[in-house]
């Protein structure tokens, strides 16, 4: 079971200080809170070189995972532990081919 500190990013894991705009989301998860939902906080705002917000991270992933199809998610893990299994047999002095425009 995870647990969500009140004054805690649930994306990020940091504080979220007295000022900051968040954003709270309601979730109902009848096995770990019976009818009563919980909630999670999320930093609204960039932090300097950030990209999105907290928030806009989380929706995004929600929005990747709620339209990849979950034979395209296992077939892309499924290729990532091919990868590393053949890059462990390279050796560490190995010189990896450089592009031509680099």
């Amino acid at each position: 079971m995870v647990v969500y500190c009140a004054k805690q990013c649930a994306y990020c894991r940091s504080s979220i200080e007295s000022g900051q705009r968040w954003v709270r989301e309601k979730n109902y998860d009848p096995a770990l809170n019976g009818p009563d939902p919980s909630y999670r906080r999320y930093h609204a705002e960039l932090f300097a070189g950030q990209e999105g917000s907290c928030w806009e991270k989380h929706q995004m992933e929600q929005e990747i995972a709620r339209t990849t199809p979950a034979s395209l998610r296992g077939r892309s893990e499924q290729l990532e532990n091919n990868h590393a299994l053949v890059c462990r047999g390279v050796s560490l002095n190995a010189q990896l081919p450089t592009s031509a425009g680099s």
